[in-house]
């Protein structure tokens, strides 16, 4: 198995736990904007400032294994799949790879819905 592989599917599963509290500090944002909670929401803020921070740290990680496997820091999930030959790692890769996607989007949306709802 390749070991460039397994620490890329072990820091995007990192990452991908990052995002998944991410998402769940952003739905609690939500309510906690309506409320008009301002010192919940700070705690809320900080709490995610730190993990976004975790994200920056994970970053050259993730592409320092993404360069060992394609030669290449940063390229789409399904060229580098492509690149190996173990098909559990690729299907683990493609599964976090599609749960990431979703979660980002799902963040994205609920952030826009927040960043209406603190200009009001």
């Amino acid at each position: 198995m390749n070991q460039n592989a397994v620490e890329l599917k072990n820091i995007l599963a990192q990452e991908l736990n990052v995002y998944q509290e991410l998402l769940k500090l952003a739905k609690d944002k939500t309510k906690l904007l309506v409320d008009r909670k301002l010192t919940e929401l700070q705690v809320s803020v900080e709490q995610e400032e730190n993990l976004v921070q975790q994200l920056v740290e994970l970053e050259p990680l993730r592409q320092e294994q993404v360069m060992a496997i394609t030669g290449e820091p940063v390229v789409k999930l399904e060229v580098l799949v492509d690149k190996l030959s173990d098909e559990s790692i690729k299907t683990e890769l493609i599964d976090i790879g599609s749960k990431l996607r979703e979660i980002v989007e799902e963040l994205k949306v609920i952030n826009d819905g927040n960043q209406r709802l603190a200009q009001v």
